[in-house]
């Protein structure tokens, strides 16, 4: 038996969902499937109207769309519509909501898809990049110019999203989408506001070394968040591309050459 390694990478993931220091219940929610290539990460909006509701409403229905054969946008949309419904159906929920950061594996690419301020970020040779954008009038200011990267961070409305999975008042749900090849060794992160807001890219970077494995960087991960105040839920999965090994027996070959042909 041989074993071989192929350039066709498989996938690896480790979550955490974590209530933090101040918020009386997890409004967070995270589907994490290696074998079905499929990993959300949703941070409900409404407190008391359901947010807990709408995040995990939001992942069971995409996840279920993506099983039967949706693509990753209109499965998104299919959620949005699903956390619309419910809350029409039960007022007591009316105003709930929940962001999306979505990584779908096909093949050697990865398709990533969000709505909102959770984040997706790509660790790749010791460097930390920004994939998705968020969905803030924070970020709209910064894209204008009117805000500095770093007053951003400190702005009293940086929380507010002009968009979210169940907003009632929208014209239309735009999902944003990537693709991208990833190479054995990437790392993903999927991560909610309660990670990104509390941690700088530099913090989120250090505890992403190439030289601990994924279990170990997301305990650091957790410890960094946990040592600020902690004030909102937070959750990620760490994702990482690893190369795929299988093994397969070898038969012998035996070609008999006539000289005389």
């Amino acid at each position: 038996m041989v074993w071989l390694l192929t350039n066709k990478p498989r996938w690896l993931s480790t979550s955490l969902s974590h209530t933090g220091h101040l918020r009386p219940r997890n409004e967070d929610a995270i589907h994490s499937d290696d074998s079905a290539g499929l990993w959300l990460v949703a941070d409900g909006m409404g407190g008391h109207a359901g947010g807990d509701v709408a995040s995990k409403l939001v992942c069971e229905t995409t996840a279920a769309a993506c099983a039967h054969g949706e693509p990753l946008d209109q499965a998104i949309k299919h959620a949005h519509v699903s956390v619309l419904a419910k809350a029409q159906a039960e007022p007591a929920l009316s105003g709930m909501g929940s962001t999306l950061v979505a990584v779908q594996a096909k093949g050697r690419y990865v398709q990533l898809a969000w709505v909102g301020d959770s984040r997706i970020y790509l660790w790749r040779k010791g460097q930390l990049s920004l994939l998705s954008r968020d969905h803030s009038f924070v970020q709209n200011m910064v894209e204008r110019g009117v805000l500095s990267p770093e007053e951003a961070r400190e702005h009293p409305q940086k929380h507010l999203v002009n968009q979210a999975l169940g907003q009632a008042n929208l014209r239309q749900l735009k999902v944003d989408l990537q693709r991208h090849k990833l190479a054995c060794g990437d790392r993903l992160l999927l991560c909610t506001d309660g990670v990104h807001d509390l941690l700088p890219d530099a913090a989120i970077a250090k505890c992403l070394s190439d030289e601990i494995d994924d279990v170990n960087a997301a305990k650091r991960l957790q410890s960094a968040v946990l040592a600020t105040t902690a004030s909102d839920n937070f959750s990620f999965i760490l994702l990482s591309a690893e190369p795929f090994i299988f093994g397969r027996w070898l038969k012998s070959i035996f070609v008999k050459i006539d000289n005389n042909d």
